[in-house]
This record gives structure tokens, sequence and C-alpha cells, in this order.
């Protein structure tokens, strides 16, 4: 996958749902359209649950979660949340945002 601009230059949210909590899933919110998937996201499975407003991919071998996507075209409907917390070593470049329920401010 690339991101133009570099995934470095934004800041990570801590989401606070209920399966980036377990996943422990570290979020970025770029563009859709700045987004490059260079191979294997076709491979992908998706899960949802509750209201079903977001479809979460994860790999189908290791189960790791990859990304979420709005399917509400009136919830941030441009955007997709990218989980930073795999590979570790991107870990450093970043600056984190972790707030109350709710609080999360996306581009």
């Amino acid at each position: 996958m690339k991101l133009s601009p570099p995934v470095e230059d934004g800041p990570v949210t801590n989401c606070n749902c209920s399966i980036c909590h377990i996943n422990g899933a570290l979020m970025v919110y770029p563009l859709e359209s700045n987004i490059t998937w260079e191979s294997g996201f076709d491979e992908m499975k998706t899960y949802t649950f509750g209201q079903k407003r977001i479809a979460h991919t994860f790999c189908p071998t290791c189960g790791t979660s990859i990304s979420g996507k709005s399917t509400d075209p009136n919830f941030f409907a441009h955007n997709r949340a990218i989980n930073v917390s795999q590979p570790h070593e991107l870990l450093c470049h970043f600056s984190y945002f972790t707030g109350p329920p709710g609080s999360i401010h996306v581009a």
C-alpha cells in the first residue's frame, strides 16, 4: 500500500470502538483517493457488526486488522481508516491523539 501524502505526515488515533480496541488498532484516516493498494487487497476479508456502519478489512491468513471503510455515505464517506500498528517500525514516526468517545476528527 502507498499513501500520498506519506502516512507518517498524519496524526494517529487510538480508536475507541470495540473491534479496534480489542485489536489494538492505531488509525490514520487518509482520503480514499490518496491510497494505492499495490497487492493483496482483493484477498482481504470484511467484517461488520452492530449498526454495520464500518466495513473492517482484515487478513484472512493471520487476522491482522488492515483498514475500515464507512458504509454510510454521510459518515466519513471519502476516508479509509488504515491500521498503522502493523508494521511496528512505523510507530516512531507519528504524533498520537487519544480522546473521549466521539472525538475523532477526520480531515
